[in-house]
């Protein structure tokens, strides 16, 4: 059980970085991948976490963009970025433990 644990702890926060990741990647001029199959994947992702069906997400999705993606972006544009080097460290510090256990 605790092995269990221990692997959904990882994950979070596995899947908290990846997430502010994906952040700095869309704030890149160019991406050497394409954003439209970056969404497909990350609409499934979120089905499957969820239990919210695709077409349920893409629906909110849609209705988010027509009601106001001007005030979303400039929003999205403005937010903190994700610190980093503090990031870096925790997972060092992270793995590190994993190591040592």
């Amino acid at each position: 059980m605790q092995n269990v644990n221990e692997e959904y702890k990882k994950a979070k926060f596995d899947i908290s970085n990846l997430l502010g990741w994906f952040e700095c990647e869309l704030e890149k001029q160019s991406n050497n991948g394409s954003p439209i199959d970056a969404l497909r994947e990350l609409i499934r992702a979120l089905a499957l976490f969820s239990g919210i069906s695709e077409k349920q997400i893409q629906d909110s999705l849609i209705e988010l963009n027509s009601d106001n993606i001007d005030e979303v972006f400039e929003s999205l544009k403005n937010a903190p970025q994700p610190d980093w080097d503090a990031i870096t460290k925790e997972f060092r510090k992270h793995a590190a433990k994993n190591e040592n256990e």
